[in-house]
């Protein structure tokens, strides 16, 4: 019982070796024994994590996930592009022109000042 229990720990833990771990998830299907095994070890790291300290991240691993997380590609050039501008005339117009008021599909010559106009129903639905 107590080998089972630590090996439910360094499972938990993600310590246990790959090879030991494909046969803990093997034992996991049809021993209720080491599934309840599992369950307490979770508890108990779960029960750890309460106990500890909040920890602060330090300006490298701060640096490391704005580097990932930057994007990788500068898409204006494409989003800018006469092709998609020329996809569909009628209903396509500048992303920029969204950002300015009284811009876009529902031009208002008022500068802004006029409330959008209401969508026929049919356009409601569909």
């Amino acid at each position: 019982m107590d080998n089972l229990r630590q090996t439910a720990l360094d499972y938990t833990l993600g310590v246990l070796p790959k090879e030991d771990s494909l046969l803990f998830e093997a034992l996991l299907e049809h021993d209720d024994e080491a599934k309840s095994s599992l369950v307490m070890a979770q508890d108990e790291c779960a029960k750890l994590s309460l106990i500890a300290e909040p920890a602060t991240l330090g300006n490298e691993v701060r640096a490391r996930v704005m580097e990932y997380t930057k994007p990788r590609i500068n898409l204006d050039p494409i989003l800018e592009s006469l092709e998609i501008e020329t996809l569909s005339p009628e209903q396509t117009t500048s992303w920029k022109d969204f950002l300015q008021l009284g811009k876009g599909r529902w031009h208002d010559p008022s500068g802004g000042a006029a409330a959008r106009p209401n969508p026929p129903a049919r356009d409601l639905f569909f």
